[in-house]
């Protein structure tokens, strides 16, 4: 199951998020920012996730934005990480590319995104023409 996924610039904040399991205010402020620390810790080595509790962190840099998802530990993260290559590729489709100034600005075009990707928690639909013939209309 998927319990999150954020997009984070490069300093650390956070642009956008979506969580899919309940959590209070504290709790994401703090997974927030232990994601954020240990992207930085880890930032130059080879490495693409990484454990915060009982979850699996799955990240992937693409410009000045990171693309992180959270999973269950015993999911494989090789499925969050063509997640996160899936949202890349339709959002490079649809808004032309992966910054932070376009996930700001176009927050409700990137929203759709994943609307159409993830629902509840659970990846919906994978295919990238059936998902580009569905944001055409909004």
């Amino acid at each position: 199951m998927i319990h999150f996924l954020l997009l984070q610039n490069i300093k650390g904040r956070t642009r956008f998020a979506r969580w899919y399991t309940i959590l209070t205010y504290k709790e994401r402020k703090y997974l927030e920012e232990e994601i954020q620390i240990k992207i930085a810790n880890i930032e130059n080595q080879n490495i693409s996730y990484f454990n915060i509790g009982n979850k699996k962190i799955v990240y992937k840099r693409f410009s000045n934005i990171y693309i992180i998802v959270g999973i269950d530990n015993n999911d494989n993260y090789l499925f969050a990480s063509c997640l996160i290559q899936l949202i890349a590729e339709i959002t490079q489709k649809r808004l032309q590319r992966i910054s932070e100034i376009d996930i700001v600005y176009q927050s409700k075009r990137f929203s759709a995104i994943i609307d159409e990707i993830v629902m509840g928690g659970e990846v919906i639909d994978t295919s990238i023409p059936n998902i580009l013939k569905r944001l055409r209309y909004i």
